[in-house]
């Protein structure tokens, strides 16, 4: 199984307070082209805001494209970055736990965290933000079902197929 982030989840985290300054650059600008006429100010504040909207936007879709979230029989991987690249596997054999956390604004805009431990680690061996809510249910609890495999019900599972 292998998911992506939400262009969304990933927008509203790291672009929400630049949202709000481009709402509150094309009130301005609105404001000063209906009451103060001054055009070329007024249009420059409403371009910046689309600009930093736009950047936010584009940058949300390539993250989106370029990060992924992905479990096999034998390993959990997370593959991430732009200009700059992050591969994480986690065998499965060495995850202890994993969670799935939403915050009130991830519920919102049904996105979800997947943090996944291993073994002899302090810090969380992955963690894996944006995801959608059922990509990322469904893979905590793939993740979950092959932390309690035990040699006999391996051997059950191979038979029922």
């Amino acid at each position: 199984m292998k998911i992506k982030p939400s262009v969304l989840g990933f927008y509203v985290r790291h672009y929400l307070y630049a949202t709000l300054f481009s709402l509150i650059l094309v009130v301005a600008g609105i404001y000063m082209f209906t009451l103060i006429r001054e055009i070329t100010i007024s249009v420059a504040m409403i371009g910046l805001a689309i600009l930093i909207v736009a950047i936010g936007i584009i940058h949300s879709k390539v993250h989106a494209g370029s990060t992924y979230l992905e479990i096999d029989d034998k390993q959990l991987i997370f593959d991430t970055g732009i200009l700059s690249h992050y591969r994480t596997i986690a065998p499965l054999a060495k995850i202890t736990d994993s969670a799935m956390k939403r915050t009130f604004f991830e519920r919102m805009i049904g996105v979800a965290d997947l943090t996944v431990n291993t073994s002899g680690d302090s810090e969380p061996e992955i963690t894996a933000n944006d995801f959608e809510y059922a990509e990322v249910s469904k893979m905590h609890e793939l993740v979950n079902h092959r932390l309690h495999i035990t040699p006999d019900t391996q051997e059950k599972e191979k038979q029922k197929r």
